[in-house]
């Protein structure tokens, strides 16, 4: 059994992340690291293409696989609107595009949550930090 002993000094113990776990990897994106507002982040994680989609001012935060139908997107924000580049899509925060040619695809979540760093941390403690 795994203890909150192992403390993790990275971040401070209170530190709101989104923990995303997947693809046999894990990483904690510090909300206070990421843009105010709503933002993507494009990453890979475990080798596989991920957004991040976040939300500052509602601490909301969730990542999805990037590949769809065979394509990877790469995501934007304007104006506090997400779109795809490829086809200038517009998406919502639960990865569903929402007006656009994509509009009704959904991308693939991949596991993440809100969390302090003291938690996630000490349950994952192979976890990168995003910076």
């Amino acid at each position: 059994a795994r203890s909150l002993l192992n403390q993790d000094n990275r971040l401070p113990e209170n530190t709101i992340v989104i923990g995303v776990s997947g693809y046999g990897q894990s990483r904690a994106y510090p909300l206070d690291a990421l843009p105010p507002g709503t933002g993507v982040v494009n990453d890979v994680l475990g080798g596989e293409a991920i957004v991040v989609f976040h939300q500052g001012r509602t601490t909301t935060g969730l990542a999805f696989a990037r590949m769809l139908n065979g394509v990877t997107l790469t995501f934007q924000t304007a104006d506090g609107v997400i779109q795809d580049v490829q086809t200038g899509s517009t998406w919502n925060m639960e990865g569903v595009a929402t007006d656009g040619p994509m509009a009704g695809s959904s991308l693939t979540f991949v596991t993440s949550f809100i969390t302090e760093w003291y938690g996630w941390s000490a349950f994952h403690p192979s976890t990168t930090i995003h910076s």
